[in-house]
C-alpha cells in the first residue's frame, strides 16, 4: 500500500500548489487531471482483477468445456431468459422491494462474471439460439449473436386474434431464420389467423427437427354440435423437412397425405375433450394407413383424436391409404404408447396396433357409455404381455392398484419406484412414471364386475417377480356392507416374493387381519412357509396411509391398532417373516400406540398426525351417497299408507284404551304419527 500511495502522491505532486482559492481555470484543469488519474486507477484495478481471475481454479477449464457447461445451463428451463414473477424474499412487493430485473437474464448472467466467460459465450453462437424468442425485446440481438447457428423458437399466441408483441416478430423471425430453425413451437394461435401464420411456413426447413403446434378454439369453429378441426396447409415447409423427427399437433391437423409424417419417430395427435366433439377430416382406416407407413415410429400419443366408427369418408379426403381392416398395423420400433379417450376408442387402438412387448404404454379410458365387461377385459389382455418380460426386457417388479368410485387404475414398474414407499415430505425422492398404466374412468359397474376385473388383473399382471405392491382406495369403504370385501389372500396369495407393501384407505384393515392370521409361531426354523396358509412370507416393509387406527371401528375402538402391534410382534419373532420398517402417513393414531410400535419394529417413520385420517374428494361423494341411502331407507318406513279399522284393531287390539275410529275406512294416515300420538315413539 505504501508504494502505491507514494506513487500516487508523486503523480499528483504538481497539484499541491492549487487550492480552492485558485482561479477557476486552474481548478478546472486540476479536476480534469484528477479524473484522468481516477480512470487510470480503475483501469489498473480491473487489469489486476482480470489477472487474478485468470489464476482461479476454474480458469483451468478449456473454453470448449466451459462452452459445454454454458450449453447445459442455457437448456435448463429455469434459466431461460424471460420476464419472471416474484420468486424470492428479496423480491417481495409487501416489503417494498421490487423485482430484480437481473433475474430475467437467465443463463445470460454468465456473461457478466468476467471477460473470459463473456468472450466464451459470445464465441459460441449456438448458445444464443436456444429459445430465441423467450424475451421478445432481445430477440433481434440474440438472432444477430447466433449468426448462422441453428435456433429454437417458441411463439405464444395470446390475446385477441393472436396479436401480442411476441407475435409481431413471428413473420420477421421465420422469414429470416426458417432455413436454420431446429425446433419450432406455435402455441395457441387463433384459427382465424391461419393464413397469416402458415404463409411464412411454406418454405423449406432443412434443419427442422421438431414442430409443435396448438390451436386455440373459438366460437366460430363450431359447426352445429361439432367443433371443426382446423388444418394446416398440406404443403407445409414445401414438404421439405428431411430432419423432422418430432411432430405434436393439438386441436389442429396436417393432412395425413403430407410427406412430413414419413420419417417421424415421435408423433402426438391431441385434442381437448371439454371443448366439444370434433368433426374429423379423416377416418379410422386412413389413420391406420398413416401408421402403417411409419415404421420408424418410437413414441405415439393420441388424445381424443380417434374418429367415430361410423365416420364416413369426408369430401375433403386426406388421401392417405387405407389399412387392412382384418389385420393389425405393426409398429416394430415403438417404445412408448399413450392413449387417452373413450374406452371404445382405446379398445379399437389395442385391437388395431401390434407393438413390441418391451414398449411402455399408458391408457386413460373414459367410458362415456356403458361398456361391456368383456370389452374392458380386452384392454387388460392387451396390457398383460407387457408385464411379463422376456429375454430382452425385465418384467414388472411393482404393481399399483387404485380403487375409487367409478374409477380403477393399474400401474406397473420394471424398476423399483422409491416415491411409493417413502414419506411424502422426502425431498430426495422424485416421482417415477410407471412403464405400464391403465386407467378406467366413469365406469358404471357393480361390485361383482369390479371383482372380476381385479381378478383378471391379478391373473394377468401378477407373477413370481412381483416384489412390491401399492394398493389404495378411499378412506371409506367403496362398497359399504357389500359381501365383496377386498380379499388380499384371493388376489395376491400366490405372490411369495413380495417384500414391500404400501396400503392406503379401507384396504388396510383387511390386510392387517389377514397378516394377523399368518401362523408365525407354528413355523419351525428352516421350514418354508406354505403359501396357501401364509400371506406374504417375505414381507419386510409396510407403509400405511389414510387409516384411523384409534377409531377404526365404532364398536371395536382399539382392536385394529392392537391387532397391528400383536401381528408385528409375532413377525419379529418369526424366522421367515421379519418386518424391518413401518411407515405411517396421514393416519389417525395416538402417541402411546406409536411408542408400542417403536418397541416392536426397528425403524418406524411417522408424520406426527394424531387427528383422523384425511378424506379424499371421492370420500365425500361416498358419504353423501350413504347418507342419501339411509334417508331413503328411513323414508320407506314413513310412507303414507291407507289404514283400515281392522288393521288398527289388530295393531292395538290388546290395549284397554282402544282408539275410537270415525269410520270403517280411513283417509291416508302416517303410521308414525299415530305411534307418536300414543307415546310409543
Amino acid at each position: 500500500m505504501s508504494s502505491w500511495a507514494s506513487f500516487g502522491a508523486y503523480r499528483m505532486s504538481a497539484l499541491d500548489v492549487i487550492s480552492p482559492s485558485s482561479s477557476d481555470a486552474l481548478l478546472d484543469q486540476a479536476r480534469a487531471r484528477l479524473d484522468e488519474e481516477i480512470e487510470a486507477v480503475f483501469a489498473t484495478v480491473a487489469a489486476i482483477r482480470t489477472r487474478r481471475n485468470s489464476l482461479s481454479p476454474i480458469a483451468r477449464l478449456h473454453p470448449e468445456i466451459l462452452a459445454h457447461v454454458f450449453a447445459f445451463l442455457a437448456a435448463d428451463p429455469e434459466e431461460i431468459p424471460m420476464r419472471r414473477s416474484y420468486h424470492s424474499v428479496y423480491d417481495d412487493p409487501k416489503l417494498g422491494r421490487g423485482a430484480n430485473p437481473y433475474h430475467s437474464h437467465g443463463w445470460i448472467r454468465v456473461t457478466h462474471v468476467c471477460r473470459k466467460w463473456r468472450h466464451t459465450a459470445l464465441d459460441n453462437p449456438g448458445l444464443w439460439g436456444i429459445d430465441v424468442c423467450s424475451f421478445p425485446a432481445w430477440t433481434e440481438e440474440r438472432l444477430r449473436r447466433s449468426k448462422r447457428a441453428p435456433i429454437d423458437a417458441t411463439f405464444e399466441f395470446t390475446g385477441r386474434h393472436g396479436r401480442t408483441p411476441n407475435n409481431d416478430k413471428f413473420a420477421e423471425v421465420i422469414l429470416i431464420a426458417l432455413d436454420r430453425t431446429r425446433e419450432l413451437a406455435l402455441d395457441g394461435f387463433d384459427p382465424r389467423c391461419m393464413g397469416d401464420v402458415s404463409r411464412p411456413l411454406l418454405r423449406p426447413a432443412p434443419l427442422l427437427e421438431s414442430f409443435t403446434c396448438s390451436c386455440a378454439p373459438t366460437l366460430v369453429d363450431f359447426d352445429g354440435f361439432r367443433r371443426c378441426l382446423p388444418r394446416l396447409p398440406s404443403r407445409l415447409f414445401e414438404g421439405k423437412a428431411p430432419r423432422l423427427r418430432k411432430l405434436s399437433l393439438t386441436d389442429v391437423l396436417i393432412p395425413l397425405d403430407s410427406p412430413l409424417y414419413k420419417n417421424l419417430v415421435d408423433l402426438s395427435l391431441l385434442s381437448d375433450p371439454y371443448l366439444g366433439l370434433l368433426s374429423f377430416n379423416f377416418t379410422r382406416d386412413q389413420l391406420l394407413g398413416l401408421f402403417s407407413g411409419m415404421s420408424n415410429l418410437q413414441s405415439l400419443e393420441i388424445r381424443h383424436m380417434v374418429p367415430q366408427n361410423d365416420t364416413k369418408d369426408p369430401s375433403t379426403s386426406s388421401g392417405a391409404s387405407s389399412a387392412n381392416p382384418h389385420g393389425r398395423v405393426s409398429l416394430p420400433r415403438l417404445q412408448k404408447l399413450k392413449i387417452t379417450g373413450d374406452a371404445q376408442d382405446c379398445i379399437w387402438i389395442s385391437q388395431s396396433l401390434s407393438i413390441p412387448p418391451s414398449a411402455t404404454f399408458q391408457m386413460d379410458c373414459r367410458s362415456e357409455q356403458l361398456t361391456r365387461l368383456d370389452a374392458l377385459r380386452s384392454l387388460l389382455a392387451f396390457a398383460a404381455p407387457h408385464t411379463q418380460g422376456d429375454g430382452s426386457i425385465a418384467p414388472i417388479v411393482c404393481l399399483s392398484i387404485r380403487i375409487l368410485p367409478e374409477c380403477l387404475h393399474f400401474g406397473g414398474w420394471r424398476t423399483y419406484p422409491d416415491h411409493l414407499f417413502t414419506m411424502r415430505d422426502s425431498y430426495i425422492v422424485s416421482f417415477k412414471e410407471p412403464e405400464i398404466s391403465v386407467d378406467f374412468k366413469a365406469l358404471d359397474i357393480v361390485p361383482v364386475e369390479l371383482y372380476q376385473i381385479l381378478q383378471d388383473v391379478c391373473e394377468g399382471f401378477c407373477h413370481d417377480n412381483i416384489a412390491a405392491l401399492d394398493i389404495s382406495t378411499t378412506t371409506l369403504p367403496v362398497f359399504p356392507g357389500s359381501e365383496y370385501e377386498f380379499n388380499w389372500s384371493k388376489f395376491f396369495g400366490r405372490l411369495t416374493a413380495v417384500e414391500q407393501i404400501a396400503a392406503g384407505g379401507s384396504v388396510v384393515g383387511p390386510l392387517i387381519s389377514k397378516l394377523f392370521q399368518n401362523p408365525f409361531y407354528s413355523n419351525p426354523k428352516g421350514l418354508e412357509p406354505n403359501p396357501e396358509q401364509w400371506l406374504f412370507p417375505s414381507l419386510r416393509r409396510l407403509k400405511f396411509s389414510r387409516v384411523n387406527f384409534w377409531n377404526f371401528r365404532e364398536d371395536e375402538e382399539e382392536e385394529s391398532c392392537t391387532e397391528l402391534i400383536e401381528m408385528l410382534r409375532q413377525a419379529q419373532e418369526c424366522p421367515a417373516t421379519n418386518i424391518e420398517e413401518l411407515l405411517l402417513q396421514d393416519c389417525g393414531i395416538d402417541e402411546s400406540s406409536m411408542e408400542h410400535l417403536r418397541r416392536v419394529v426397528p425403524l418406524v417413520s411417522w408424520d406426527d398426525r394424531q387427528q383422523s385420517a384425511p378424506w379424499l374428494s371421492q370420500d365425500n361423494d361416498l358419504f353423501g351417497q350413504a347418507q342419501a341411502e339411509r334417508e331413503e331407507e328411513e323414508g320407506e318406513g314413513e310412507e303414507e299408507t291407507e289404514i283400515t279399522a281392522e288393521a288398527v284393531e289388530e295393531l292395538f287390539g290388546g290395549w284397554g284404551d282402544e282408539p275410537i275410529l270415525a269410520g270403517e275406512n280411513l283417509v291416508p294416515v302416517n303410521v308414525q304419527d299415530i305411534l307418536l300420538a300414543l307415546g310409543l315413539r
